[in-house]
C-alpha cells in the first residue's frame, strides 16, 4: 500500500452502501453508469494474497484501473479478472502502465462492459459526485462533493479531491457526476478526522441530504488527463 503525506492507496475491500438511500434521478443515472461500465478487479489466487479494486471501460476492449491496484503480494501482475456488476466474469490482460501517473490499462473482451460517457467541461468545487468501488460481498458505492481542483501528486498524478467516505475497493473505479459520467478515478484516501456536522445550508446542492459530513478526503485522477495518458498507453 502506496504512502504519501498521509494519503493512503485504497485497493482492497471497501463497506460503503448508498447514503441517500433515495431513488433520486441522479442516483438513477449514476447506477445506470455503473452497471454498463464498471468492473471489480480480482487479482492473486494460488496461495498469494487477493486483491479487489475497481475499474471502468475506456472503450469497447479496452479498460482504465490504478496501476497499484494490479498486484498480488507486491509484485505487478500481467493478468487479472474483472467482475461486471451483474455477476459475469472475464480474463484481461494488462496492455500497460503508466510511468507518469497511477494508472493502467487492461484488455477485455469486446463489449464486456460499455465505454463510459466522461464528462468535458464544468468542474467546479462543490459539485456533487457518486463513486462506484467494491468489497468481499460485491458492488457498494459513497457520494459526496469536489473539494479542490487543479492539483498534482508527483506518486499519483494530476487531479482533484473530494469529500466522500470511498475506502478500501475503491481504487481504480470511476466518479461520476449527477448525469452519470466519469469526472475521474478514485486514486487514494486519506482520513479527514471526525465527521463534522452541518445544517442543510452547509451541503452542496445534490449531496447528501442527511447533515453528518462525509470524514475521509478522496483523490481522484482527473480523467481528461486519465484520457490523454489512456490514448497514448494504447498508441491512439
Amino acid at each position: 500500500m502506496i504512502r504519501l503525506r498521509n494519503m493512503i492507496t485504497v485497493a482492497l475491500a471497501g463497506m460503503l452502501v448508498l447514503a441517500s438511500g433515495q431513488d433520486t434521478q441522479a442516483t438513477q443515472k449514476v447506477k445506470g453508469a455503473v452497471a454498463a461500465s464498471y468492473a471489480a478487479v480480482h487479482v492473486g489466487g494460488n496461495g498469494l494474497p487477493r486483491t479487489i479494486g475497481s475499474a471502468v471501460a475506456f472503450d469497447d476492449t479496452h479498460v482504465l484501473t490504478n496501476a497499484h491496484v494490479l498486484k498480488a503480494g507486491g509484485t505487478a501482475v500481467d493478468e487479472a479478472v474483472l467482475v461486471r456488476q451483474d455477476g459475469e466474469r472475464a480474463a484481461v490482460r494488462v496492455l500497460a502502465r503508466s510511468e507518469r501517473m497511477d494508472l493502467a490499462v487492461v484488455v477485455a473482451p469486446k463489449g464486456f462492459l460499455r465505454p463510459a460517457e466522461r464528462i468535458s467541461a464544468g468542474l467546479r468545487e462543490g459539485m456533487p459526485v457518486w463513486a462506484a468501488g467494491s468489497n468481499a460481498q460485491g458492488p457498494v458505492s459513497a457520494d459526496g462533493w469536489l473539494t479542490r481542483l487543479g492539483m498534482h501528486i508527483p506518486a499519483f498524478g494530476p487531479g482533484m479531491v473530494a469529500r466522500m467516505d470511498a475506502a478500501l475497493g475503491f481504487s481504480g473505479g470511476p466518479v461520476l457526476d449527477a448525469e452519470g459520467r466519469v469526472v475521474g478515478i478514485t486514486t487514494a484516501v486519506r482520513d479527514a478526522g471526525p465527521a463534522s456536522v452541518a445544517g442543510p445550508a452547509g451541503l452542496p446542492e445534490g449531496a447528501r441530504s442527511e447533515a453528518r459530513r462525509p470524514r475521509r478526503e478522496v483523490f481522484l485522477l482527473e480523467i481528461a488527463a486519465v484520457e490523454a495518458e489512456a490514448r497514448r498507453l494504447i498508441g491512439r
